[in-house]
Protein backbone atom coordinates (compact mmCIF):
# COMPACT_ATOMS: atom_id res chain seq x y z
CA UNK A 1 0.00 0.00 0.00
CA UNK A 2 2.87 2.35 0.99
CA UNK A 3 4.07 1.40 -2.32
CA UNK A 4 0.77 2.57 -4.20
CA UNK A 5 0.41 6.04 -2.50
CA UNK A 6 4.37 6.97 -3.29
CA UNK A 7 3.59 5.65 -6.76
CA UNK A 8 0.69 8.20 -7.18
CA UNK A 9 2.79 11.10 -5.41
CA UNK A 10 5.26 10.48 -7.89
CA UNK A 11 2.54 10.37 -10.96
CA UNK A 12 1.34 13.26 -9.97
CA UNK A 13 4.94 15.22 -9.44
CA UNK A 14 5.27 14.24 -13.86
CA UNK A 15 2.13 15.20 -14.31
CA UNK A 16 3.36 17.47 -17.12
CA UNK A 17 4.62 15.08 -18.93
CA UNK A 18 1.27 13.73 -19.64
CA UNK A 19 0.35 17.68 -20.61
CA UNK A 20 3.08 17.92 -22.55
CA UNK A 21 2.46 14.63 -24.67
CA UNK A 22 -1.12 15.44 -25.12
CA UNK A 23 -0.29 19.04 -26.53
CA UNK A 24 2.23 16.50 -29.11
CA UNK A 25 -0.89 14.69 -29.80
CA UNK A 26 -3.22 16.74 -30.12
CA UNK A 27 -1.10 19.16 -32.34
CA UNK A 28 -0.43 15.63 -34.45
CA UNK A 29 -1.17 15.23 -38.17
CA UNK A 30 -2.00 11.89 -40.52
CA UNK A 31 -1.27 11.38 -43.93
CA UNK A 32 -1.20 8.79 -46.16
CA UNK A 33 1.36 7.72 -49.10
CA UNK A 34 0.14 6.03 -52.35
CA UNK A 35 0.75 2.82 -51.06
CA UNK A 36 -1.93 3.40 -48.91
CA UNK A 37 0.44 3.54 -45.47
CA UNK A 38 -0.57 6.08 -42.95
CA UNK A 39 2.17 8.43 -41.23
CA UNK A 40 1.97 10.37 -38.31
CA UNK A 41 3.77 13.49 -38.09
CA UNK A 42 4.38 15.50 -34.51
CA UNK A 43 4.47 19.23 -34.58
CA UNK A 44 5.96 20.36 -31.78
CA UNK A 45 5.67 24.06 -30.40
CA UNK A 46 8.24 23.92 -28.22
CA UNK A 47 5.24 24.33 -25.34
CA UNK A 48 5.22 20.15 -25.17
CA UNK A 49 8.90 19.89 -25.27
CA UNK A 50 9.29 21.87 -22.28
CA UNK A 51 6.38 20.28 -20.10
CA UNK A 52 7.82 17.14 -20.97
CA UNK A 53 11.15 18.08 -19.70
CA UNK A 54 9.75 19.52 -16.79
CA UNK A 55 7.67 16.53 -15.57
CA UNK A 56 10.85 14.31 -16.40
CA UNK A 57 12.98 16.80 -14.02
CA UNK A 58 9.89 17.02 -11.62
CA UNK A 59 9.28 13.24 -11.18
CA UNK A 60 12.73 12.50 -10.82
CA UNK A 61 13.25 15.20 -8.02
CA UNK A 62 10.49 13.51 -6.44
CA UNK A 63 11.86 10.11 -6.50
CA UNK A 64 15.58 10.43 -5.09
CA UNK A 65 13.69 13.16 -2.47
CA UNK A 66 11.21 10.71 -1.65
CA UNK A 67 12.81 6.99 -2.06
CA UNK A 68 16.60 7.91 -0.99
CA UNK A 69 16.86 11.17 0.80
CA UNK A 70 14.04 10.90 3.00
CA UNK A 71 13.76 7.14 3.13
CA UNK A 72 17.75 7.49 3.57
CA UNK A 73 17.32 9.90 6.81
CA UNK A 74 14.36 9.03 8.65
CA UNK A 75 13.38 5.32 7.49
CA UNK A 76 10.20 6.33 5.77
CA UNK A 77 8.85 7.60 3.01
CA UNK A 78 5.88 9.16 2.26
CA UNK A 79 3.75 6.37 2.10
CA UNK A 80 5.41 4.39 4.79
CA UNK A 81 4.76 7.40 6.94
CA UNK A 82 1.07 7.26 6.39
CA UNK A 83 1.07 3.72 7.25
CA UNK A 84 3.40 3.87 10.26
CA UNK A 85 6.03 1.96 8.53
CA UNK A 86 9.65 2.21 8.24
CA UNK A 87 12.55 0.60 6.94
CA UNK A 88 15.62 0.20 9.02
CA UNK A 89 19.02 -1.67 9.82
CA UNK A 90 18.79 -4.35 12.43
CA UNK A 91 20.64 -1.80 14.71
CA UNK A 92 17.29 0.44 14.08
CA UNK A 93 19.03 3.19 12.55
CA UNK A 94 17.91 4.24 9.07
CA UNK A 95 19.62 3.14 6.12
CA UNK A 96 20.86 6.21 4.70
CA UNK A 97 20.34 7.54 0.92
CA UNK A 98 23.06 5.25 -1.02
CA UNK A 99 21.22 2.20 0.46
CA UNK A 100 18.01 2.90 0.42
CA UNK A 101 18.82 3.65 -3.52
CA UNK A 102 20.57 0.13 -3.91
CA UNK A 103 17.52 -1.46 -1.73
CA UNK A 104 15.08 0.04 -4.12
CA UNK A 105 17.65 -0.96 -7.11
CA UNK A 106 17.13 -4.42 -5.95
CA UNK A 107 13.47 -4.73 -5.64
CA UNK A 108 14.37 -6.96 -9.59
CA UNK A 109 15.28 -9.73 -6.98
CA UNK A 110 12.05 -10.06 -5.65
CA UNK A 111 10.20 -9.39 -9.01
CA UNK A 112 12.54 -12.37 -10.84
CA UNK A 113 11.30 -15.68 -10.00
CA UNK A 114 7.52 -14.83 -10.39
CA UNK A 115 7.55 -12.07 -7.91
CA UNK A 116 7.93 -14.56 -5.41
CA UNK A 117 10.49 -12.39 -3.15
CA UNK A 118 6.99 -9.93 -2.67
CA UNK A 119 5.43 -12.65 -1.26
CA UNK A 120 7.94 -13.94 0.96
CA UNK A 121 7.40 -12.33 3.96
CA UNK A 122 3.92 -13.70 4.47
CA UNK A 123 5.94 -16.81 5.18
CA UNK A 124 8.93 -15.28 6.53
CA UNK A 125 9.78 -15.33 10.34
CA UNK A 126 11.13 -11.80 10.16
CA UNK A 127 8.90 -10.61 7.16
CA UNK A 128 11.68 -9.89 4.65
CA UNK A 129 11.67 -9.85 1.03
CA UNK A 130 14.74 -11.04 -0.99
CA UNK A 131 15.81 -7.40 -1.45
CA UNK A 132 15.82 -7.18 2.71
CA UNK A 133 17.44 -10.25 3.20
CA UNK A 134 20.51 -9.20 0.64
CA UNK A 135 20.61 -5.50 2.29
CA UNK A 136 20.19 -6.61 6.57
CA UNK A 137 17.00 -4.44 6.66
CA UNK A 138 13.22 -4.41 7.84
CA UNK A 139 10.57 -3.05 7.72
CA UNK A 140 8.81 -2.75 10.64
CA UNK A 141 5.85 -0.67 12.56
CA UNK A 142 7.12 3.33 13.23
CA UNK A 143 6.49 2.11 17.16
CA UNK A 144 8.71 -0.97 17.03
CA UNK A 145 11.55 -0.87 19.53
CA UNK A 146 13.50 -3.88 17.75
CA UNK A 147 13.74 -6.00 14.58
CA UNK A 148 11.29 -8.91 14.10
CA UNK A 149 12.90 -12.17 16.12
CA UNK A 150 14.17 -14.88 14.49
Amino acid sequence: MAYLIDAFLGGLAAFPIWIGYGLLFANATTTTDAQGVDHVHFHSAGGSTVLILIGVLTGLAFFVWNQCIRQGRTGATIGKSVLAIRTVHADMQPIGAGLAFLRYLLNIVNGLPCYLGYLWPIWDDRKQTFADKIMSTYVIKASEPQPPAS
